[in-house]
């Protein structure tokens, strides 16, 4: 980042041939060059994005794990929460 504010002064404050900081940046020069910058990570991010969607494989029904909120496990999960929720209660 710091080249881009490098390339884009016009002057520079010079002491005994030393050279300081910025005073005058050209606005058109530093604008473009944070534009392409921002362009550059975007375009690097949407790869990155397009990458990981083509790679991407879904998880096997031997590795996911299936709750019937309907059926069986429902009751499972409720006795579950019930139980937490006495755990909390007396710990009181």
């Amino acid at each position: 980042m710091g080249v881009i504010f490098d390339r884009s002064c016009m002057l520079w404050q010079n002491d005994c041939d030393i050279q300081g900081s910025c005073m005058f940046y050209d606005n058109a020069s530093l604008s473009l060059g944070f534009l392409i910058l921002c362009v550059s990570v975007a375009g690097v991010s949407l790869t990155a994005m397009i990458v990981a969607a083509l790679c991407y494989r879904a998880p096997t029904t031997k590795d996911s794990v299936n709750l019937d909120v309907n059926g069986a496990d429902s009751k499972a999960c409720t006795e579950l929460l019930s139980r937490q929720t006495l755990l909390r209660t007396d710990d009181c």
